[in-house]
C-alpha cells in the first residue's frame, strides 16, 4: 500500500496526456464512480445522505489527481446532487428552504477541502521526490565505493600472486598463496553483495558458494588429480555471516588441499551446505589421507577457522581417520537483530 502514497494520475499518463487532459479524465472516472454508486444506494434508500459520497469522490480526486480534478469532480458531483435527487418534482425550485444554504455551505467546505488536500498532496510530492533523490545520491555513492573496493582487492591480490611468484621458500610461498585465497573469498562476498536481484545486505548462499569454489578450485587444485565439487541450498544469508561462512570454506578447502592428498593420490573434496532444523549446516570433507599432527594449539590456519567459526555463531565439529577427513560447522539460528550487531 506504500506506492499509493505517491501515485498521481497526471503523472502516470505524462507524456502521453496534457497535465489537463487526464486531469479532466480523472475527474470524470471518479464522478462516474461516485454516481453510479449514489445510483445504487437509492435503490435500497432512497434520497439518504444527499451529499454524503461528494465528499469521498473530491478527496480521491484531489489526492491522486491534483487541485483542479478535485474541483471539476465538485462542480459534476455537486451538480447531479442538487438536479436529480435536491430538486422538486416541478425540477423549478429545491424541495425544501434548508438545501439551498446546506448546498452553499457544504460546498465552501469542500472547496476548503480541496485546498488543504492539495497542500498534503503537494508536502507528500515534495517529500518523495527528495526520498528518490536521497536514494539516487546513495546508490551512486554506493557503486563508486564498490568500484573502488573491487581496485582495492585486484590490487592487493595482484600485490599477494607477485610477492608469491617472486618467493623462493616453499612456506612462505604456501602463506602467500593462503593469503591471497583469503582476500578471493571476502572480494566473491563483496561482487555478491552488489549484485542486483536480492535484497540488500543478503547474499544467496548457493550461487555464492559455487562460485567461491570455482575460484578456490582453480587457485588451489592445479590439476585434475583432485576434484572440488559444492553443493548448496539457496539460502539468503546476511552479508557479514555469509563473508566469515566463505572464509570458513576458503581455510578448510586449503588445508583440504594442501594435506588431504600429500601422497600424489587422487581425491574429491565436497563443500555442502543446507538448511536443518535449528539453523544451517557446512560441511567440508575430503577422502584424502587424514588430518597431520598439529602443534599444541593448532596452526594458523586451525585458530582463524576457530575464530571465524565462533564469530559466525556456530560450533565445529570435525571427524579424521585414514579416509579422509570429515569438518561440520553447524550454525544456529540468528535473529536479524543481533545479525546486524555482530
Amino acid at each position: 500500500m506504500n506506492w499509493l502514497a505517491g501515485w498521481d494520475f497526471p503523472s502516470q499518463t505524462s507524456p502521453a496526456l496534457p497535465v489537463v487532459v487526464s486531469q479532466l479524465i480523472f475527474a470524470l472516472l471518479v464522478s462516474i464512480a461516485m454516481i453510479v454508486l449514489r445510483m445504487a444506494i437509492d435503490t435500497v434508500a432512497p434520497g439518504a445522505g444527499p451529499l454524503a459520497l461528494i465528499y469521498p469522490a473530491v478527496t480521491l480526486a484531489t489526492l491522486f489527481g491534483r487541485w483542479l480534478a478535485g474541483l471539476l469532480t465538485l462542480v459534476a458531483t455537486m451538480a447531479y446532487t442538487v438536479i436529480f435527487l435536491m430538486m422538486s418534482p416541478d425540477g423549478l425550485t429545491l424541495m425544501h428552504d434548508s438545501d439551498g444554504p446546506r448546498v452553499v455551505v457544504n460546498s465552501i467546505v469542500l472547496l476548503g477541502m480541496i485546498v488543504l488536500l492539495e497542500i498534503f498532496r503537494r508536502a507528500i510530492a515534495q517529500a518523495n521526490a527528495e526520498r528518490d533523490r536521497q536514494i539516487e545520491r546513495g546508490e551512486l555513492l554506493l557503486r563508486e565505493l564498490d568500484h573502488r573496493m573491487k581496485n582495492n582487492f585486484a590490487a592487493v591480490a595482484s600485490l599477494l600472486q607477485m610477492q608469491g611468484q617472486r618467493a623462493t621458500d616453499p612456506v612462505l610461498r604456501a602463506e602467500l598463496a593462503s593469503a591471497l585465497s583469503r582476500v578471493e573469498s571476502i572480494a566473491t562476498a563483496h561482487r555478491f553483495l552488489y549484485r542486483g536481484g536480492a535484497p540488500a545486505g543478503k547474499i544467496d548462499m548457493a550461487d555464492y558458494l559455487r562460485e567461491l569454489c570455482g575460484a578456490l578450485e582453480t587457485a588451489l587444485l592445479s590439476s585434475e588429480r583432485v576434484r572440488l565439487r559444492c553443493t548448496a541450498e539457496s539460502v539468503m544469508f546476511d552479508r557479514d555471516r555469509a563473508a566469515l561462512v566463505g572464509l570458513i570454506v576458503n581455510e578448510l578447502v586449503t588445508n583440504a588441499a594442501r594435506h588431504a592428498f600429500a601422497d600424489e593420490r587422487a581425491g574429491t573434496i565436497t563443500v555442502a551446505f543446507r538448511a536443518v532444523d535449528d539453523g544451517h549446516e557446512l560441511t567440508v570433507e575430503d577422502d584424502g589421507c587424514g588430518l597431520p599432527d598439529q602443534p599444541p594449539g593448532g596452526g594458523l590456519g586451525r585458530r582463524l577457522i576457530t575464530a571465524f567459526v565462533g564469530e559466525a555463531q556456530g560450533e565445529l565439529v570435525t571427524e579424521s581417520s585414514h579416509a579422509g577427513t570429515r569438518c561440520t560447522v553447524r550454525l544456529r539460528s540468528v535473529s536479524p537483530d543481533r545479525n546486524r550487531s555482530s
